[in-house]
């Protein structure tokens, strides 16, 4: 089995990547808010998907083309859970 992490972000957050609910630059790691664990975690240009403990994804950051699979165009500041 995986060890589950909480997830560390940083660097440019113009559109909400990092996951911390804002879109303040951050230049060293910084918790991504939910209090979530994830046993994987995969970064795009601007938004990160994971896969949580419990098998459930969530992405957060840029959404213009849906590319977070909530079902929205809606940019998201924390994880949010992808519509199967």
């Amino acid at each position: 089995m995986t060890p589950a992490h909480a997830v560390y972000c940083w660097g440019s957050n113009a559109k909400g990547g990092l996951g911390d609910g804002t879109t303040v630059q951050r230049n060293a790691p910084t918790l991504v808010d939910g209090s979530l664990h994830f046993q994987h975690v995969s970064a795009g240009d601007q938004h990160t998907c994971g896969i949580s403990t419990d098998n459930a994804v969530y992405c957060w950051g840029r959404n213009i083309f849906g590319e977070l699979g909530d079902g929205t165009t809606i940019d998201r500041l924390t994880p949010t859970r992808v519509v199967p």
